[in-house]
């Protein structure tokens, strides 16, 4: 009977760190995956995405690394984002506040089509002094689009 408990024992707190890595794990990788778009690391991200991270992932304060990416003005990284399945809606807003229209644009091309989203950038950009950004979203059909490229 001693036995026994002693190897309950050992079987538990094994059970606990096994609990606690398959919880905390995905975390640490959204994390690394998001600062990695945060400071333009265009590698990590590419080898991140290749090996099947979400790239929609939050990272520890909400972000996303698309948001980062088009508040940086990177887009480089917003079409490597894109060209992996993240959703571009993610990104309008973060786009205005960084006053890059030429992101917006590529955003709006690839399909940022929620009204909502759209209208609360746009009452964003209007009231912030953002000209070239309410532009943008005013404006925006697909095929006055493609002219201002």
């Amino acid at each position: 009977m001693i036995r026994w408990h002693r190897h309950l024992l050992l079987i538990l707190p094994c059970s606990v760190i096994v609990y606690v890595a398959a919880t905390f794990v995905p975390v640490f990788r959204g994390i690394n995956f998001v600062n990695a778009a945060q400071r333009g690391n265009y590698a990590s991200v590419s080898f991140s995405l290749d090996h099947g991270v979400n790239p929609d992932i939050h990272g520890i304060e909400g972000l996303t690394a698309m948001m980062c990416a088009a508040r940086r003005g990177d887009s480089r990284m917003v079409a490597l984002l894109l060209s992996h399945g993240a959703n571009p809606d993610r990104g309008l807003m973060s786009a205005v506040i960084g006053n890059h229209p030429n992101i917006l644009r590529q955003l709006l091309n690839t399909g940022a089509t929620t009204r909502t989203k759209r209208a609360i950038a746009l009452k964003y950009a209007l009231q912030d002094g953002k000209p070239d950004c309410a532009q943008t979203l005013t404006h925006y059909t697909p095929n006055n689009l493609a002219r201002q490229q």
